[in-house]
């Protein structure tokens, strides 16, 4: 017996084509950025070396910085039992798997998705957001970020966070 779940929204060509055009615009910043590297007489196995710790570094830790320089939290399902019951259902309506989800200490109300794939995603929501909406205009929310996890946009906001995240480490 086939799965049954809601009707889940047709995928958004003018979003995809917009992170598309954001991982080109990466793409070129980087390449800039060898170029600058080459001109500047940095030998080739050391420039190969740079490349790859930047894109291991990007692909396997750009979330975890994300969590660390805005101060949030993972929370479990024992310290936060509405808030994952709600993304438990409303992944399930995606079809996705639960991403987990974080608070970051904030009167701020926003949230933000985080991850390398849908698997590893990340839902980060602040404590004003959490204390601000109702639970309704919460739902949107967290339905809004499970959204960016099901079209796989969150890989490229992570990848272009990076710069800004590492930026934001420097004192």
């Amino acid at each position: 017996m086939a799965k049954k779940t809601a009707a889940w929204y047709g995928h958004d060509f003018g979003l995809s084509l917009r992170m598309f055009i954001t991982m080109m615009l990466l793409a070129a910043l980087y390449l800039a950025f060898i170029v600058v590297l080459w001109d500047a007489g940095v030998a080739l196995p050391l420039l190969i070396l740079i490349i790859m710790a930047l894109a291991f570094s990007q692909y396997f830790f750009s979330d975890s910085l994300v969590l660390l320089t805005t101060g949030s939290r993972i929370v479990t399902p024992q310290q936060a039992p509405k808030l994952y019951a709600m993304v438990e259902r409303l992944a399930q309506l995606a079809d996705i798997p639960v991403p987990k989800i974080a608070v970051m200490p904030t009167r701020m109300p926003n949230a933000f998705t985080t991850g390398r794939s849908p698997k590893k995603a990340t839902i980060t929501v602040t404590q004003g957001l959490l204390d601000q909406l109702p639970e309704q205009e919460l739902e949107a929310v967290l339905a809004h970020e499970l959204t960016h996890i099901k079209n796989h946009d969150v890989a490229v906001i992570t990848i272009a966070s990076f710069f800004l995240t590492i930026q934001g480490m420097n004192p």
